[in-house]
Parts: structure tokens; C-alpha cells; sequence
């Protein structure tokens, strides 16, 4: 028998012959034409082995591929020191893969690669709280890039063809997956530099990690806390919680005399409280309040108890609460700073909190941001009861929208 011409015939009786197309496709689509006793079917086993692929060695090493790529990425980067975002300007990637079958796939291969190279670099983490409870769980804590946030890389290409395959092709892949993190780490190592060496760059390069690593550096000088002011004081931990902090600064059109003063009248202090419905006076400092607070869809009533303390007027204080409601439990305590400007007051803020129960459910990052406008409310209500509602009610509402959501002041 022979096969030849794409036909099978008798080598003896050429004339004897059919298709190779009908024999493969007769006995699926026909099966009653095999004579009797003949089960369909047509296969065929082989195996067949690069030369280069020889076995294992005494060592247990062994070659695993016949054609390999290649890969070198360049990666430009600037680090804001005052926020601690780092920011891809410009990042080339080159790649060999012999002889390129597909550029368009090749090119998305590069691409999403590059995009899950720089998640990993820049915002993927498994965070865990002091209790060892998993804080990134959802995409709300969990980041991952999406467009807006990926850089269009540069992508360059040389065709070396391989001699072991047929088609003179390598093979091209996630490449980008274990090079663009390291190249990423390298660039922002050689971007501290003129401020320090590092020797061990930990991924990824979160703000907070960044302005850590500036601050120890000393590119950052914390100021000193004022006479009496400690370090912020970590709250009480909460069992399955979330952790958040901030610091941060408002300018308040008021002398320091007056804001203060305001924090420390309970009237004034009840009406500078969002969501406050009522304020107790307890002791000297301390209160009992009735306060709704709401995340997002989660909305609920806490009973919360307020005590300043470390009081050093009208410069700095203490500022510690904790509430609990139906939907979970909450404290935290902060340090308030006020500096004399001329416009008025610059309050420097610094807090700490945890919040436990359903309420740290909707995850960090809403709480987070539910934090910043709640904050927002305080000091625009502290500004207002400071400097006199007709002071303040001069501006523009869509003005303290926009100061309220940090766009201007």
C-alpha cells in the first residue's frame, strides 16, 4: 500500500485506489461502509524527540526546550515624594522569538503580561491585619491595573529563527510577567539612589511603602511634635477588623484661638460632629454621643463615647472615640495640631482606627474614602462654627463642594 497524491492505493494495481480525505472521513460520517467487523477509526501513535532534549543528568538537570527567547526590558520611573506614587514615563521591551508567526498575537501576549507585570509591581498585595484577618479580599482592598493605569510599553522585536525548529520559531509567552517587576524594583532603587542604596527592594511599591522608604531615608523629615504631643496612639484591636490611618492638613479661615476653642465648647463641638444628634458631658472632656455614620449603602447608630486629652492650648490635642451599633464596632484615636498662617489656621491631622463587625465588610478602601468625606464634613463645619456662619457662607456652596472633595479650597 502506499500513500501518495493525498490517495491510498495497491502499489500493484495502481487503479485500486481511494481518496485519503474518504478513507479518514467515511468511517465517522459512514460508518456503515467498513466491512462488516471493523470497528472505525484511524490512528496513528509517534513520538519523536529534539536532539537537543537529552535526559536528565546525574544532577537531576535537564534541557527543556529546543528553542528558547529572549528578553530585555528598559523602564524609566519618577516617584512623587510627597505622595509616594510611583509612575511609569516610558518602558521599552524586546523581544526574540525567532520567527514571528502572529506579530498582532505576539504583541498581546507583551501586552497583557506587561499589564499583570505591573499590578504585581506597583498595587497587588495580600494584606493582613495585626490579628492575622485577611484585609484583601475583595477588589475594594485587592488592586489590580486596569486601563487608565497601564502605560503603552514599547514593544521591539528581533527575529533570530531557531535551527531546531521546523518554522524557525522560539516561542513567546508571559515573559513580561517575571521581568517587568524586577525591572520596575531596579528602576525605583536606582531612583533613590542620590537619597540611599537598597539593597532589597519589597514589592509592591505602595505609597505607604514608598514615602516609608523616602522618610527613612531622610528625603522626608517628620516634624517634631509639639512639647506634650506623643507619637500617634494605636487603638484598640478589633477581632476580624480593618485598620486605617491618615494624616493629613486643612486651612481653616479662623485664628488657632478660636478653632480651638470651638473643640472644646460641646455645644459648638455637637454641632462640628457629622451625624451627631446628641452630646453628653460626662467629665472633664469626655462626652457620650449619639452619632449615625454611614459607608457607602451601610448606614447605622452608634453609641459613641469622645474624650480629649494631652491638651495644650491653643497649639495641639488628643482627640479618642469608639462607638458600637448594630452593624459593628469602631475606635480610634488622633492627634490635631493647629499653626499659626496668614490667612488664618493650618489644623495638621494624624489618626488611627479600627472597625470591626458587617460595617468593615464593604472593605478598607470605601472606608477609607467614607473617612475623607466624613473628615471633610468636620473640619468644613469646624471652619464654619470658627470663623462665623456669615463668614463662611460667602463662599460659593459649589465652592466647599469642591473644597469638601479636596479639588480646591
Amino acid at each position: 500500500m502506499r500513500f501518495e497524491g493525498g490517495a491510498v492505493f495497491d502499489e500493484q494495481m495502481p487503479e485500486r485506489r481511494q481518496p485519503f480525505a474518504r478513507l479518514a472521513a467515511n468511517p465517522h460520517w459512514a460508518p456503515a461502509l467498513l466491512p462488516e467487523g471493523e470497528a472505525p477509526g484511524l490512528r496513528e501513535t509517534a513520538f519523536w524527540t529534539a536532539p537537543t532534549l537529552a535526559a536528565p543528568d546525574a544532577q537531576d538537570r535537564v534541557n527543556t526546550s529546543a528553542a528558547y527567547g529572549f528578553v530585555f526590558d528598559v523602564c524609566g520611573l519618577e516617584v512623587d515624594p510627597a505622595t509616594g506614587r510611583v509612575r511609569v514615563d516610558r518602558y521599552i521591551t524586546g523581544h526574540d522569538a525567532g520567527r514571528l508567526l502572529n506579530p498582532a498575537l505576539a504583541d498581546g501576549q507583551i501586552r497583557g503580561a506587561f499589564a499583570q507585570g505591573l499590578g504585581a509591581a506597583l498595587m497587588e498585595e495580600f494584606r493582613y491585619g495585626a490579628d492575622g484577618s485577611f484585609q484583601s479580599g475583595t477588589f475594594a482592598d485587592y488592586l489590580v491595573p486596569t486601563a487608565c493605569e497601564v502605560p503603552d510599553p514599547v514593544i521591539v522585536h528581533l527575529e533570530t529563527p531557531s535551527p531546531f525548529t521546523p518554522l524557525g520559531a522560539k516561542g513567546l509567552g508571559e515573559g513580561n510577567n517575571m521581568s517587568t517587576p524586577v525591572v520596575i524594583a531596579n528602576a525605583f532603587a536606582d531612583a533613590l539612589r542620590p537619597l540611599r542604596d537598597l539593597a532589597d527592594v519589597r514589592l509592591p511599591l505602595t505609597p505607604s511603602r514608598v514615602l516609608a522608604l523616602i522618610g527613612e531615608a531622610g528625603g522626608l523629615a517628620e516634624p517634631a511634635p509639639p512639647a506634650g504631643l506623643g507619637r500617634r496612639a494605636e487603638p484598640p484591636r478589633v477581632a476580624g477588623g480593618l485598620a486605617l490611618q491618615a494624616q493629613g492638613s486643612v486651612d481653616i479661615a479662623a485664628p488657632p484661638e478660636k478653632v480651638f476653642a470651638v473643640l472644646l465648647d460641646p455645644a459648638a463641638l455637637a454641632r462640628v460632629i457629622p451625624g451627631c444628634h446628641a452630646l453628653q458631658r460626662e467629665g472633664e472632656h469626655r462626652y457620650r454621643a449619639d452619632v449615625t455614620v454611614g459607608v457607602g449603602l451601610v448606614k447605622a447608630r452608634y453609641e459613641a463615647r469622645i474624650e480629649l486629652s494631652e491638651i495644650d492650648a491653643p497649639r495641639s490635642l488628643r482627640l479618642a472615640g469608639s462607638g458600637q451599633s448594630s452593624l459593628g464596632t469602631g475606635s480610634g484615636s488622633g492627634t490635631v495640631r493647629l499653626e499659626a498662617t496668614a490667612s488664618g489656621t493650618r489644623l495638621h491631622y494624624d489618626y488611627a482606627a479600627q472597625v470591626g463587625g458587617k460595617v468593615a465588610a464593604v472593605g478598607s478602601r470605601m472606608l477609607e474614602g467614607a473617612a475623607r468625606i466624613v473628615l471633610a464634613q468636620l473640619f468644613e463645619s469646624l471652619g464654619r462654627q470658627a470663623a462665623g456662619d456669615a463668614a463662611v457662607g460667602k463662599a460659593p456652596w459649589w465652592r466647599r463642594l469642591l473644597a469638601w472633595l479636596g479639588v480646591a479650597r
